[in-house]
């Protein structure tokens, strides 16, 4: 229950704005609903091999048009349209050449996924973003810490790297719980504790948005109320990386 917590918190940060005024924002995508007909009709124009075990259908709105992307664990990514009813490829992207190497930790398990979401770059250009990492869930201890690469998304399947190893998202569960057995209201676990991404965008008047990332350091307390507050920040310009 609280790991789902945790993660729903975690898209809530890295899809939003710190200022909700502002109107350059991450684009979240929405989960689509899709027949293994239909996706194995998107796989035959890809000539590809993915099927509805490894693929996942995604909707996004870009200047009031509706696109859908697929999304393998292959890390390739299609953008499509749909156009009475059926799906039609306007790109294809394999990320397959980012396939980061990272270390972790003895007890842990590598993962490494396209997160669903935009990140703009300008008004006209969007970069895509790479996690990788190590997740734990051992007995006692459920945890897990993941860095990430932008990388832009051009056309004709050409990409191209934005940054590369920060920071993404970090959580800690240590299974300390207190129950109290007269009322369930005092139920608590100790030692909860997520690190996430906050994305906010600037236009300063250059080629790219001015990227301010925020990591957010989140405790869980008595009665699962939040103790938030920001932990450090790291103000960066596409394709010139310092931190």
């Amino acid at each position: 229950m609280m790991q789902k917590l945790i993660l729903q918190l975690f898209i809530i940060f890295i899809t939003f704005p710190v200022c909700a005024a502002d109107s350059i924002q991450s684009l979240t995508f929405q989960k689509e609903d899709i027949s293994a007909t239909e996706l194995r009709k998107i796989c035959q124009q890809l000539k590809s091999e993915c099927h509805e075990a490894n693929a996942r259908l995604w909707s996004v709105k870009i200047a009031n048009q509706t696109y859908y992307y697929l999304i393998d664990d292959k890390l390739r990514i299609t953008q499509l349209l749909k156009q009475s009813g059926l799906y039609r490829i306007m790109e294809h992207w394999d990320l397959a050449e980012y396939q980061p190497v990272f270390a972790i930790q003895e007890d842990h398990k590598p993962i490494t996924y396209l997160h669903p979401a935009l990140y703009p770059l300008n008004k006209h250009n969007y970069a895509v973003a790479l996690v990788y990492g190590g997740i734990s869930n051992s007995l006692g201890d459920d945890s897990g810490e993941q860095n990430v690469d932008f990388i832009q998304l051009l056309p004709k399947g050409k990409t191209k790297l934005v940054f590369e190893h920060l920071p993404f998202y970090e959580y800690q569960n240590r299974l300390s719980c207190y129950r109290d057995m007269k009322d369930e209201k005092n139920n608590y676990c100790e030692d909860q504790t997520a690190t996430i991404l906050k994305i906010s965008y600037r236009d300063i008047g250059l080629a790219y948005y001015e990227w301010r990332l925020s990591y957010l350091n989140i405790n869980w307390l008595k009665n699962n109320k939040i103790d938030e507050y920001k932990q450090w920040s790291l103000t960066l310009i596409p394709f010139i990386q310092e931190h």
